[in-house]
């Protein structure tokens, strides 16, 4: 395990230097590409290698090969960190019309950039990752940019936190893996993601039991022709808020033969039927609860939902404490500002308080802030 530096800002066309903080690797086109080729020159890289980038902006003419630092020969990986200086460190990434690395590669983590100028045509989403893989504090730019999808990361077991997803321009292929997040056993959370294209399903968590979006904010603009995310079996959305400005649609959905909970404090307004299933279609086993709406024409549940009072605890088809608000519980969603007001805070449900070994005074907030603490931040990640 060793940790590497690079320059971004240092003009160089064939690269130079030795890798140290005194004496970094620069190059002015795929840098990171040429740090690889350098570990690899004077031995392959180990478990744990980092690479920190002094100063930007990086710029790729195509797709990472993380294969050359670590000597693998089907992507297996080793795992690697690729980041900025600090946690509040962003240092531009054109990605050179290609995807970020080469697929099926895994255990490579970013923490610290903003990616943009996105791969406008091909079969694979700009961010096709396999698994272990981890992007921190990272703005996703679509710039306004026409291009396939965004995330798509079929395996598992990778964490996207603290990231924006901006002016999103997916293409008009329409199939689900064009979304902004099309993954499987992987967590989402404490990310603010603007949907504003019409194509693909936005947001569709797929596989078994594992999948789940935490803390986010989603803040929708476009006209879909049905619904925007799909839910599938074991998907777990808390402390969400998701918000529409366009027009009127079911905003979570499932289709599939399959429970499609826990769904608990989370917030929406601006929808058609906020959550939506299909009874014929669909198991038991569903957690529904403590979730609030506003202005949602077509009602906060579907009306294939009934609320469970008798036997609330029994995690089998259970839906209480969903609230439709006379008002909305966000302080100035029109401007943008989606911090929950007084209806949100410590109005939600609680299992530890109100569960059936429930010790009472526990407030859970609605929405994406934990109740009586202080600001969170994540540690010992760089």
């Amino acid at each position: 395990m060793a940790t590497y530096y690079v320059d971004g800002s240092v003009t160089s066309a064939s690269g130079s230097g030795s890798g140290t903080i005194g004496d970094p690797w620069v190059k002015t086109d795929d840098l990171i590409q040429y740090a690889f080729a350098q570990i690899n020159a004077i031995g392959y890289g180990a478990d744990g290698d980092t690479i920190i980038v002094l100063a930007g902006p990086l710029t790729n003419t195509a797709e990472l090969d993380p294969r050359v630092w670590d000597g693998s020969t089907n992507g297996s990986g080793l795992p690697i960190w690729i980041k900025t200086t600090s946690q509040t460190t962003i240092v531009d990434w054109n990605l050179g019309s290609s995807p970020l690395v080469y697929y099926p590669f895994q255990n490579i983590n970013f923490a610290g950039f903003r990616f943009y100028n996105y791969s406008s045509s091909g079969s694979k989403a700009p961010f096709t990752v396999w698994r272990y893989c981890t992007f921190i504090n990272c703005i996703f730019d679509s710039y306004a940019q026409t291009h396939y999808g965004m995330i798509s990361q079929p395996s598992g077991l990778c964490l996207w936190t603290g990231c924006s997803f901006i002016n999103d321009n997916r293409d008009n292929l329409g199939n689900s893996n064009r979304g902004i997040f099309y993954a499987g056993n992987s967590i989402f959370q404490n990310n603010y993601v603007e949907i504003l294209s019409t194509n693909g399903t936005p947001i569709y968590p797929f596989n078994w039991n594992a999948s789940q979006l935490l803390n986010n904010v989603f803040y929708h603009t476009s006209d879909f022709t049905t619904y925007t995310h799909r839910w599938s079996q074991g998907t777990k959305a808390s402390r969400n808020i998701f918000y529409n400005a366009g027009p009127a649609q079911d905003c979570l959905y499932n289709t599939g033969a399959q429970n499609i909970g826990p769904i608990d404090n989370n917030y929406f307004e601006g929808w058609d039927v906020a959550i939506e299933t299909f009874l014929s279609s669909r198991v038991t086993n569903d957690w529904i609860v403590g979730n609030k709406g506003y202005n949602n024409s077509g009602g906060l549940l579907s009306s294939n939902f009934v609320e469970n009072v008798s036997t609330p605890f029994d995690f089998h088809d259970s839906y209480f404490k969903n609230e439709t608000l006379s008002q909305s519980g966000l302080v100035d969603p029109a401007n943008k500002d989606f911090t929950p007001n007084s209806l949100l805070l410590g109005t939600g449900f609680s299992t530890l308080a109100e569960g059936p070994s429930g010790v009472g005074n526990v407030s859970e907030n609605v929405g994406p802030i934990l109740p009586n603490s202080a600001t969170q931040r994540i540690r010992d990640l760089y």
